[in-house]
């Protein structure tokens, strides 16, 4: 018999900056408390695993687009039914990064797990983000970020935490055939369309401020001429990084309409939302049809012929060579 729900979720209010697509999320998890029984199942539509009771308190550990909610009931993980719950059962925003006081006021002094506190699900997501990526290139198209962020979906979810089994989970995702998955080294080819910025006060690089000490956040679309929700997010880290990769630089190329191609790490930017819906956009949520990105960037190269062979590696720059 099919079991109804009613969730009294226990969210505090958040702040959403509408004008601040990078808005970090919280690492404070996010709570609901069952108020009738409920069946867990161990996939979206899948098979039920267990029953949760009236009264029990889970926290939430991600969306899926297609209607479910990802919980931990103690040390289970489901999926449930998310047509009787709240509607904000989302991460918290914020600009200023967990235990930020506690941070190291340099960034050759910031650890990989940046302000995150030591062994946390978000000390586990900032370390992903430094790779460095492992394996054989692997050339990806922009449809098969679509394919990725399908299976991510029907595992893991979105705009929740995943702790160090799930990210291992993700490493190992089967797409289109094929294992594929964070860590990965891939490769991919489009154009830069918005304007390439540096994200400013995030966790993993200890809230520290300055283009030098931050991430360069660029988006990637299939035309010059496509719109931002049509492209993913690729991101320069500001360890190591060469000195001539910079917004500036970057914004020339943007200008120039030159197709670019990026090598780096497959990373999954879980604790935010897919936003590629330009008729419904969400507040605080970056502009892009999938939460994969590459990151970091190991090599960003731009084709300086017209017309551009993208298979001809005579046609192509190393952005600092510019």
């Amino acid at each position: 018999m099919k079991s109804l729900l009613v969730i009294a979720v226990l969210l505090v209010s958040f702040n959403v900056y509408a004008d601040d697509g990078d808005a970090e999320p919280s690492a404070d998890p996010v709570f609901a408390r069952v108020s009738s029984d409920v069946n867990m199942h161990d996939a979206p539509a899948g098979t039920t695993i267990s029953i949760l009771t009236a009264g029990t308190r889970v926290r939430i550990l991600g969306i899926s687009p297609d209607g479910w909610v990802r919980v931990r009931d103690g040390e289970q993980k489901g999926w449930v039914d998310r047509h009787f719950l709240g509607p904000n059962i989302t991460p918290k925003f914020a600009r200023k990064p967990a235990a930020a006081k506690k941070c190291p006021k340099t960034l050759a002094k910031c650890p990989l797990n940046g302000c995150a506190e030591a062994n946390s699900d978000h000390a586990f997501f900032n370390i992903a983000k430094h790779g460095p990526p492992s394996g054989t290139l692997q050339q990806l198209t922009l449809k098969s970020f679509a394919a990725l962020q399908k299976a991510a979906d029907k595992v893991v979810g979105q705009g929740a935490d995943l702790d160090e089994e799930d990210r291992n989970t993700i490493r190992h995702l089967s797409v289109d055939g094929a294992t594929l998955g964070e860590g990965a080294l891939v490769e991919v080819s489009g154009f830069i369309v918005g304007k390439p910025h540096a994200n400013s006060g995030e966790s993993v690089n200890c809230g520290l401020k300055t283009e030098k000490n931050n991430d360069i956040h660029i988006n990637i679309a299939p035309t010059a001429s496509s719109t931002e929700f049509a492209g993913i997010v690729v991101e320069m880290i500001p360890q190591d990084r060469d000195s001539k990769w910079t917004a500036a630089a970057l914004q020339k190329v943007a200008k120039s309409k030159k197709q670019v191609r990026v090598v780096g790490q497959l990373f999954y930017d879980n604790l935010h939302r897919v936003n590629g819906n330009a008729s419904s956009p969400m507040n605080g949520q970056p502009k892009r049809f999938a939460l994969w990105e590459v990151h970091p960037i190991t090599e960003f190269l731009v084709c300086t012929q017209s017309p551009c062979d993208a298979t001809n590696d005579a046609h192509w720059t190393k952005l600092e060579d510019l």
